[in-house]
């Protein structure tokens, strides 16, 4: 602090300028991976005001360097999987924590869809491709892992960019996020990576049980961990699997300790693995967060009071270590371990960031008050509460009688009077269809888009004469090398318009348009998309002028609006004023044939396609639309500013152990009473 008390004037030592003095307050310290899933939750929730200093000092590495590293340490780390703060960040927005969400929206687009050079200044892997692919391929390590986190980063960005009213970005990422059904196996029956020509790491002999999976797709996990993946979509799981039952029987052969399945629990291998052993809940492996979301999974099952059993029985006998670690079955990191425990003991847990809800467990205490930094108190009382009553029979928020599976954040920060009546045997509590939490898309959904240019025909320039005699042509002046090959770092240089013509015998359906730029200022400043069915008569659907790209090898989508959609025969993108051009992407679905759409009929309104309104999660709340972000006029980040504040004051035998603001606060606020037996 270089002022006063009164009026500080914080600065810190840049870790990306060699020391250099700048203006501002850095946080640094943390681990994404780890630390989204549990710590940044309880902050949002327990302590706002800090959470908000210490977004903001989260926002400063981007201001400081132009990127959010996936670790920080106290710059940029290339150590694991997942640009996080994605989801850290959309989680909080929702929540309305007020940090300066206008620079954090930047360093997600530019993580989501903006090619890194150096994976230690920031970024995702191979984001030069990964874009048009779908994935990481499974020819870079953990590819399976980086592929997961980054579909539920998309998700987190579906959710903020639709608060935001940025109904391009939603519309795009709410589908990017979709895609990770397409890491399923379902002739394995488990997720696993593909290489880029869409082969899985594994067509036969695959075990579910062997430490990293094939081909390094799983990050310090096995397949088991990584059956269930996808917490914005539980229902979407349960169709995959076949249904509620068929989750819930996936998830007890999961949970499966006898000592036949004991046995194939990996050992010896590095510190995780050894620990894992320890955890004795078959392939549940809470010692490392990959696990923590799993028991939750049961809530869309045919079993959801599962959730119930199994938290309990983590916290009997998973949290009572007596060497290293004083409780803790595997690292700590940076507080994550310890907010699962005091969610946990609360009874309710973040399972899907950004939803704005926690799904419900059961409370380990008899009666819990925490008292909130907006002043009101969170009460939770268990009556007939004990280690064999773990069941919940019956529940009032507020005195009301209450049977939903989930808590929204709202409802806990207003101050609420939680009652739980307890039991010894499971109840129909939380079993009807209503009561399940939210889930992106429903049980059989299948509405996913692709780019319609993958697998076409590609032609010289369209004339009115040209036959599309193919299910799919695209018509071209442009490389179709470059601009179609999915690679950012392939760029065509332009020479005047380019006009491409999506064609076909069967008709087209484009919701999105995607166009990816090499350098800024080079792309183009221009686009008009029309549609026909007769190649002559053409109408006019979107028009873009003094098109802005907010990074360098970027792709920004352009929705079509919805009441313009239908399946046309035709579809004519014209770009102008540009000098290079990277990827187009047409993204939609392919039509029946013979079966179109007449664009000049004025009251016809084509079938619509879903959009993030029409798939709205059942009972997930609607956020009011805020002001959209400035754009950055230059390349480079915007003014420096700094005092680096350190997350982690204690590291232990190499193993961070660190009670993090969240568990502190929380620990000091709960005022709580557990029975004796």
């Amino acid at each position: 602090n270089e002022g006063t008390n009164e009026e500080p004037v914080w600065v810190y030592a840049s870790p990306y300028k060699n020391g250099r003095k700048t203006q501002g307050v850095l946080y640094t310290v943390n681990g994404f991976w780890d630390t989204y899933r549990t710590t940044w939750s309880a902050y949002s929730l327990f302590t706002e005001n800090k959470d908000a200093e210490m977004l903001n000092g989260l926002v400063q590495h981007y201001i400081d360097s132009g990127w959010i590293p996936r670790w920080i340490c106290p710059g940029g780390v290339d150590c694991m999987v997942g640009t996080s703060s994605d989801i850290i960040f959309a989680d909080a927005y929702i929540k309305g924590i007020d940090f300066d969400y206008k620079h954090a929206w930047e360093s997600m687009i530019e993580n989501a869809s903006a090619y890194s050079p150096n994976m230690g200044a920031g970024g995702r892997p191979k984001n030069n491709t990964t874009p048009f692919l779908g994935y990481v391929p499974n020819t870079t390590a953990q590819g399976y892992s980086s592929s997961m986190e980054s579909y539920i980063n998309d998700y987190g960005l579906y959710r903020m960019a639709e608060k935001m009213g940025l109904k391009d970005e939603a519309e795009y990422y709410l589908n990017r996020c979709l895609k990770y059904t397409d890491l399923f196996n379902d002739k394995l029956g488990f997720f696993m990576g593909k290489n880029e020509r869409g082969v899985f790491s594994a067509t036969a002999g695959y075990d579910p049980a062997s430490w990293g999976g094939p081909k390094e797709d799983y990050t310090e996990s096995v397949g088991w961990v990584n059956a269930f993946p996808a917490v914005f979509d539980g229902d979407g799981l349960a169709a995959l699997y076949g249904g509620r039952e068929a989750l819930a029987e996936k998830l007890n052969k999961l949970f499966d300790d006898s000592p036949a399945a004991m046995r194939k629990v990996v050992y010896g291998l590095v510190h995780e693995a050894d620990e894992f052993k320890e955890v004795k809940m078959g392939q549940y492996e809470h010692n490392n967060q990959p696990s923590h979301h799993l028991i939750y999974t049961y809530a869309f099952s045919s079993e959801p009071y599962k959730v119930q059993q199994y938290t309990r029985e983590v916290l009997r006998h998973v949290y009572v270590g007596s060497e290293l670690g004083q409780g803790y079955p595997g690292d700590e990191d940076n507080g994550e371990m310890s907010g699962w425990f005091i969610f946990n003991a609360l009874g309710f847990y973040p399972y899907c960031l950004a939803s704005g809800e926690y799904v419900i467990g059961s409370p380990l205490f008899d009666k819990v008050t925490v008292h909130l930094d907006n002043g009101n108190d969170l009460v939770i009382t268990a009556h007939n509460n004990s280690k064999d009553n773990v069941f919940i029979q019956s529940m009032t928020v507020n005195g009301e009688a209450y049977d939903k599976l989930y808590l929204t954040h709202e409802t806990l920060t207003k101050g609420a009077e939680i009652v739980f009546e307890m039991g010894d045997k499971p109840s129909s509590f939380g079993a009807s269809e209503d009561a399940r939490p939210s889930s992106l898309t429903s049980l059989g959904y299948t509405g996913i888009r692709r780019d319609l240019t993958d697998g076409a025909s590609f032609e010289k320039e369209w004339t009115v004469d040209a036959k599309a005699e193919k299910d799919t042509v695209v018509y071209t002046n442009a490389n179709k090398q470059k601009i179609f090959d999915g690679d950012l770092l392939t760029a065509e240089e332009l020479d005047g318009d380019v006009v491409i013509v999506l064609a076909g015998s069967v008709p087209s359906k484009v919701d999105m348009i995607t166009l990816s730029c090499d350098k800024r200022g080079d792309a183009p400043k221009s686009m008009k998309v029309e549609v026909s069915n007769d190649g002559e008569n053409w109408r006019t659907v979107l028009e873009k002028d003094k098109i802005v790209y907010t990074f360098a090898k970027f792709v920004t989508p352009f929705a079509l609006p919805v009441e313009t959609r239908g399946n046309y025969l035709f579809c004519r993108l014209t770009l102008s004023g540009g000098q290079t051009l990277a990827e187009v992407e047409f993204i939609g679905t392919k039509g029946v044939k013979d079966q179109t759409d007449d664009p000049f009929t004025v009251d016809q309104k084509p079938t619509e396609t879903p959009t993030p309104e029409t798939q709205e999660p059942t009972g997930q709340p609607t956020p009011e639309t805020q002001p959209t972000p400035d754009k950055p006029s230059e390349n480079e980040p915007p003014e420096e500013a700094g005092v680096v504040k350190w997350l982690v004051p204690v590291i232990l035998g190499g193993c961070a152990l660190i009670a993090g603001v969240a568990a502190i606060a929380i620990i000091v606020a709960i005022n709580a009473k557990k029975k004796k037996n």
